[in-house]
C-alpha cells in the first residue's frame, strides 16, 4: 500500500464549535464531525456551519435513528462528502433505502461494526466501506481490541476498513499492513494548539492518566468509554442503572435502548463547560505526547504518514515473517515467532517441545514457582530440548521475596531467555549479565 492510500481524518472533540483544528488538518487529513454528541440544536448549527466553512471531504458520525440530522444532511452535505452510521443492525430495505438516497447524491456511506455478523450486514446495505470503533477508543467501543477487530472485520468482507481507536504512529502502520484503509484520530489530537477544548478542559487531559478511561455499558451491549476526572459520581451512578437494567425484566433489545436513555446527558455534553464524562480513548497517551513535544495537527499527520512509509519500506527491504530473518537469527530460531508463556498451559515442556520443533521460541511458565521447583522446571525443559533456546516466564507482580529467589534461579540455571511481567530494567539488567536475553512485559504506560 501506498502511504498516501491510506486516509486519516480529523475528529472534532464532540460538543466544541469552533471549526480551527478541522480547518488545519484538512490539508492534510478528512475532517469528521461526530454527531452522535450534543443537543440537536447543536447538531443542526455544527454540521451547517462546517457546510458553510467549505470543509472538503467533510465525514460526519450520525445515529440512523435520528431523523432530524439525516434531514438537515440530505439538505446540506455536498457531494464527495461522508456519513458513518453507527449501527449496522438496520438491515433489510431500511438501510438500503437510506444508503442509495445519499449515493444518489454523491455521498458515500459506511456503518461503525463490531462483529463480522455486523460488517456483512453494512455490505447486504451497500455501505461504501467499514468502520471499526476498538475497545481503546473513547465514546461508543467495541469489547475488542484493535488488532482482534481488525483481524475479525478483514475476514469477514471485502469493504474497505476503518480503524478508530488507540492507534499511534507505529500501530496505523500495522493497521495499513494488515489491509485496513484508514484511520480516525479523535484522543490522540485532543491537547494539539488548534483544538478547540478550553483551557480548563486541557488542564485536565494533561494531568490525568490515560488508564483512568473506563467502559461503561458493556453488561447491555453498550460500551462506551468516558473520562470520569470530573464526573466520579455521574459515573457511579451510570453504573448503578446499568447493573438494574442488566437485572430487570425485558429483552437485551429493551436493556440496551434504556441503557442508551440513562447516557443521553452524558451525550449532549461531551467537551462542553458543563461536561462530566466525555468521550477520551486511551491513545490520550499519544496526545500527551504530542503535547510535550509541541507537536500541531499538521506535524502529526506528517508523523503518522512517515511512520507508515518507513515501515512499509522496511517490509519491501527485509520482510519481517521469514525465515531466518533478523528476530529468528536474534532468538537463534528459524522463525521470528515467540510462544508466550502461560500458567497451565506452559507449565510443562510439552507445547515448548512441538513450538520449538516447528521453528518458534518457545517459554514455559514458572508463574509463582519457587526457587527449587523454577530451576527443577529449566532443568526438565532442557532435557527434553536439549540445546534449542527456549526461555521461562516470571511475574514480578509476585512477592518480592518470591520474584527475587526466581531471578537468582534462572540466573544460575541460564535459560536462553526470560520474560518478566511488569518487570523493571534493574531485573532486565541482572538477568542480561547472567547471559539470559530478556523481554520485559509492560502491562500499562507506567510499566
Amino acid at each position: 500500500m501506498h502511504p498516501e492510500a491510506f486516509t486519516f481524518w480529523v475528529s472534532l472533540p464532540p460538543c466544541t464549535e469552533d471549526l480551527t483544528l478541522l480547518e488545519e488538518g484538512a490539508s492534510a487529513a478528512d475532517p469528521l464531525i461526530d454527531l452522535r454528541y450534543g443537543s440537536p440544536g447543536y447538531r443542526r448549527t455544527i454540521i451547517r456551519d462546517a457546510v458553510e466553512q467549505g470543509l472538503s471531504s467533510l465525514t460526519v458520525f450520525v445515529d440512523f435513528r435520528d431523523a432530524d440530522v439525516l434531514e438537515v444532511l440530505r439538505e446540506t452535505l455536498a457531494p464527495g462528502s461522508r456519513v458513518i452510521f453507527s449501527d449496522a443492525s438496520l438491515s433489510g430495505a431500511p438501510a438500503k433505502l437510506l444508503v442509495e438516497g445519499l449515493r444518489q447524491r454523491g455521498i458515500e456511506t459506511a456503518f461503525e461494526v463490531d462483529s463480522a455478523a455486523g460488517a456483512k450486514l453494512a455490505a447486504t446495505a451497500g455501505a461504501d466501506s467499514i468502520v471499526a470503533s476498538a475497545n481503546e477508543a473513547g465514546g461508543a467501543v467495541s469489547p475488542k481490541s484493535a488488532l482482534v477487530l481488525i483481524q475479525e472485520l478483514m475476514d469477514a468482507t471485502d469493504k474497505p476498513l476503518v480503524i478508530r481507536g488507540g492507534l499511534g504512529p507505529q500501530g496505523a502502520a500495522a493497521a495499513a499492513a494488515a489491509g485496513c484503509g484508514g484511520c480516525i484520530l479523535d484522543s490522540q489530537i485532543l491537547l494539539v494548539p488548534e483544538s478547540p477544548l478550553s483551557e480548563a478542559w486541557r488542564e485536565v487531559l494533561l494531568n490525568v492518566s490515560p488508564l483512568e478511561t473506563e467502559v461503561v455499558g458493556a453488561m447491555v451491549n453498550r460500551p462506551h468509554r468516558v473520562l470520569p476526572a470530573r464526573g466520579r459520581d455521574r459515573l457511579s451512578a451510570l453504573r448503578e442503572r446499568e447493573k438494574a437494567i442488566f437485572l430487570g425484566d425485558g429483552s437485551p433489545a429493551e436493556k440496551t435502548a434504556a441503557f442508551e436513555e440513562a447516557l443521553q446527558p452524558i451525550l449532549a455534553r461531551g467537551f462542553a463547560e458543563n461536561g462530566e464524562l466525555p468521550p477520551v480513548g486511551q491513545s490520550l497517551a499519544f496526545a500527551q505526547q504530542f503535547a510535550a513535544d509541541g507537536l500541531g495537527v499538521r506535524d502529526i499527520i506528517e508523523l503518522y504518514r512517515k511512520a507508515l512509509s518507513e515501515s512499509i519500506e522496511r517490509v519491501r527491504n527485509a520482510f519481517p515473517l521469514v525465515e531466518d530473518s533478523p528476530l529468528a537469527k536474534a532468538h537463534g530460531v528459524e522463525l521470528p515467532l515467540v510462544q508466550g508463556p502461560m500458567g497451565g498451559i506452559s507449565a510443562d515442556a510439552q507445547l515448548p517441545e512441538r513450538v520449538s520443533a516447528h521453528g518458534g521460541l518457545p517459554f514455559v511458565a514458572a508463574g509463582g514457582s519457587d526457587a527449587r521447583e523454577t530451576r527443577r522446571l529449566i532443568a526438565e525443559t532442557r532435557k527434553v530440548l536439549g540445546d534449542r533456546p527456549f526461555g521461562v516466564g516470571l511475574i514480578a507482580f509476585s512477592p518480592a521475596e518470591r520474584i527475587e529467589e526466581q531471578i537468582e534461579a534462572v540466573a544460575a540455571e541460564r535459560p536462553s531467555f526470560a520474560l518478566v511481567a511488569g518487570g523493571d530494567p534493574a531485573l532486565a539488567q541482572r538477568l542480561e549479565q547472567a547471559g539470559v536475553g530478556v523481554y520485559l512485559h509492560a502491562p500499562s504506560p507506567a510499566h
